[in-house]
């Protein structure tokens, strides 16, 4: 009889365990449901709130990670000379040519992505190679001058691979640069330096003028400053070709007499 009674007993207490431990899931201090519950709503917030943030951030990021700050286009090399010729190096590409002791003119655009003003540190030809021995095939070009409001630089390249100093030409530098190929002093104290505003735009000229004839492959450096920090942004490689004036003169000449004759 105590045997069956017992029996009964401990089903009742079994019973009893079942019902507690559904019960105590959904107590506040409950283990179970700290390890169940919250982790559900924290998925459940993150998942509302993703798509939002996405939407604001992603646009932030990206124009600070894809675009950089100063965008650096070229457009062309004035020459001044109806002489061309082909870049054995790229075929589908003309090399301009500048007469030895004169300039042409390397037309650039500089926009500034960022919202802030930025400072042109400076600029640099760095002349890469240089070959003295021009034998090429060279063509006639017509080309007309354009006049525009231009920043204007100047620089004078040698022969020896290095970086040259492009310095910033007033209105009285520039007439100078142009008629003697003179350059500020590099210790002037009045130096002046570019600014550009806030997605703001300028266009350059930079006036190369080579010593020597020969080919000459460069590129241009940009340093520029927004606050504190400074940066540089380089083009792709560049040429030109520089031939004696007389050479010049004698195979522009030939080339117009080659023209007459066909016509």
């Amino acid at each position: 009889m105590s045997k069956k009674r017992n029996q009964r007993n401990y089903k009742s207490s079994a019973k009893v365990s079942k019902g507690n431990a559904v019960t105590s899931f959904f107590r506040k201090d409950s283990d179970l449901r700290n390890l169940v519950i919250i982790p559900l709503i924290t998925g459940l917030i993150i998942a509302v709130l993703t798509p939002f943030a996405v939407r604001i951030i992603a646009p932030i990021l990206n124009r600070f990670s894809d675009v950089p700050s100063l965008l650096v286009t070229q457009d062309h090399l004035i020459s001044f000379t109806p002489l061309i010729a082909r870049d054995p190096c790229h075929k589908d590409e003309y090399i301009a040519v500048i007469e030895s002791g004169k300039y042409g003119e390397l037309s650039m655009n500089l926009t500034n992505n960022d919202e802030r003003t930025m400072v042109v540190e400076k600029i640099l030809f760095d002349l890469l190679e240089y070959n003295p021995t021009v034998e090429m095939n060279f063509e006639l070009l017509t080309w007309n001058a354009e006049n525009t409001d231009n920043i204007y630089y100047g620089v004078k390249v040698r022969t020896s691979c290095q970086d040259y100093q492009c310095d910033l030409l007033d209105d009285s530098e520039y007439f100078k640069f142009i008629d003697s190929r003179e350059l500020p002093a590099e210790d002037s104290p009045d130096r002046i330096t570019e600014h550009i505003e806030g997605k703001g735009c300028d266009s350059i000229d930079i006036l190369i003028s080579p010593d020597k004839p020969g080919i000459y492959r460069y590129k241009i450096k940009i340093f520029y400053s927004l606050g504190d920090s400074v940066n540089c942004v380089e083009t792709k490689e560049l040429s030109f070709i520089s031939l004696d004036p007389n050479v010049c003169q004698q195979t522009e000449d030939s080339l117009y007499q080659m023209v007459m004759e066909h016509y």
